[in-house]
């Protein structure tokens, strides 16, 4: 060939760099192309920077995850998330408003979205949307609203009976900590929207 290059992609230790300066000195007409790989310090980001500030939630997160990973515990994690319905369900008319309904639909977007090839996503969705549509941002009270007549023995068993069936089905997924794929699936249900709404899970 007429031209000669060398295409090199390394980290920035000066060992390398040294190396790669020598083998340029042993072929001068072929011309070096070094760009320096920035890996490294993306991981010295997740590892001193982003992991350190979130150790204690990532524990706590995995740490609840597993203490509900048998039936026993789930079916009292639902008699308990029953109990604080029934002690703060607050029935109201009208709207929450635009800035509320803003709100509450970018929390389900997160913590309860929809997947197309997932039917029970779809299913899980609409419930929640249909027994919590107030705003998520007014603590202390479990929001529904609700037009025409209503009896409210009804609707706290329909809330109690539906809602946390959807929320709280099935044990949270558990997502191994020495890597950081799978937190959202862990986040999803309940723990992100428990903690989002209305601070079920405060």
């Amino acid at each position: 060939f007429a031209r000669s290059d060398r295409h090199v992609l390394t980290d920035s230790d000066s060992s390398v760099a040294r190396a790669e300066r020598a083998l340029e000195a042993r072929s001068p007409k072929r011309t070096l192309c070094h760009n320096w790989c920035r890996i490294h310090r993306i991981t010295k980001i997740a590892t001193k920077g982003a992991d350190n500030m979130m150790e204690e939630t990532v524990s706590s997160i995995i740490h609840i995850a597993l203490s509900l990973q048998s039936a026993t515990s789930m079916k009292l994690f639902r008699k308990c998330l029953r109990a604080v319905i029934a002690e703060t369900l607050c029935v109201c008319r009208g709207s929450p408003g635009i800035a509320a309904d803003a709100y509450r639909a970018h929390i389900l977007n997160l913590f309860c979205p929809i997947r197309s090839s997932d039917h029970a996503s779809v299913l899980r969705r609409a419930i929640v949307e249909a027994c919590a549509n107030g705003n998520y941002q007014h603590m202390g009270k479990f929001e529904i609203y609700l037009d025409g007549e209503y009896n409210l023995p009804e609707v706290l068993h329909f809330v109690c009976k539906n809602f946390v069936k959807s929320v709280a089905g099935r044990p949270p997924p558990v997502y191994p900590r020495h890597r950081w794929t799978g937190a959202c699936k862990t986040l999803e249900c309940p723990f992100g929207l428990l903690f989002t709404m209305h601070g079920l899970f405060a």
